[in-house]
């Protein structure tokens, strides 16, 4: 699908399995951001949550939940910074730009503000800083 979405590439076909994880990591870290960011207009809505799904089948309180799934979302960036350090040169532009949008999701679902933030902190987003650390 990533490939598909970058055009013709068909010399980096024999990087399918590389693509398809980077893919996987990224849609799976979106979601995860996602859920841990909007749980309470889900609960309010009862639509389907990570976060309350874990916490229906479980003991567990939601700020634990979310506290573990935080931490699992940040071990695939983890996993996919790895992946973009050791991607190889036909792919490491493609990686870098997966792993920058991942750095941008995660701090802006994570961000408890997302109105009035200036070109430089969008930019800072993406950078894996905080919204607040650029002016």
């Amino acid at each position: 699908v990533l490939l598909n979405l970058l055009g013709p590439l068909a010399p980096l076909a024999g990087q399918a399995q590389l693509v398809n994880e980077v893919a996987w990591l990224v849609g799976r870290c979106n979601r995860l951001y996602n859920d841990l960011r909007s749980v309470e207009r889900e609960k309010l809505d009862g639509t389907p949550n990570a976060v309350l799904i874990l916490c229906r089948h479980g003991d567990s309180r939601q700020e634990q939940v979310a506290g573990r799934l935080l931490a699992e979302a940040d071990q695939y960036l983890a996993r996919l910074a790895g992946l973009a350090d050791s991607a190889p040169t036909e792919l490491s532009e493609v990686v870098g730009a997966a792993l920058r949008l991942v750095q941008f999701a995660r701090n802006w679902y994570l961000a408890r503000e997302l109105h009035g933030f200036s070109s430089r902190q969008l930019a800072a987003l993406s950078e894996g800083e905080s919204p607040g650390s650029a002016a």
